[in-house]
């Protein structure tokens, strides 16, 4: 899905609608990853352990998710917008406090990004009125914030 976006952000394609829906998409997935638990890395068979994987947290798969798609759309307000719409959708069914840190990373990282967009306030309010927005559920007591759930789309 990400590098779908990135097609889609590239200056050949221009075509910012596909980059959005892959966004709803990597949002559904990474609100299943946010509600399950990931298993220890060591595997154990009769107390001895028996293999030792490498598996990606919640943190590494979110950045993975929208590191690339910020980047490429550091001038698209659209595309901005809904990636953060998209973290505030997987933030209220994150409940542990590891998860909601790293939520916060990319808040602030996508914050920046939109601070510095060459846009006019009009096009890049809707962005930051939505990192406030993301900003307070994350400030919610942990079991509070799992209640307010909005859609993908």
């Amino acid at each position: 899905m990400v590098d779908i976006a990135l097609k889609a952000l590239s200056p050949g394609t221009n075509d910012p609608t596909t980059a959005v829906t892959c966004i709803n998409y990597l949002a559904a997935v990474l609100v299943q990853m946010a509600s399950r638990r990931f298993p220890a890395p060591e595997r154990a068979l009769d107390g001895t352990v028996r293999l030792i994987t490498r598996d990606a947290d919640f943190a590494t798969m979110l950045d993975e998710a929208f590191t690339e798609i910020r980047q490429s759309a550091s001038s698209n307000a659209r595309v901005l917008v809904r990636a953060v719409g998209a973290l505030e959708f997987i933030a209220g069914v994150a409940r542990s406090p590891k998860r909601r840190e790293a939520l916060r990373t990319q808040l602030e990282r996508f914050r920046e990004t939109l601070q510095r967009l060459p846009a006019l306030p009009a096009d890049r309010d809707p962005g930051i009125a939505a990192c406030n927005r993301l900003q307070g559920l994350l400030e919610q007591p942990i079991a509070a914030a799992g209640q307010r759930r909005r859609s993908v789309t």
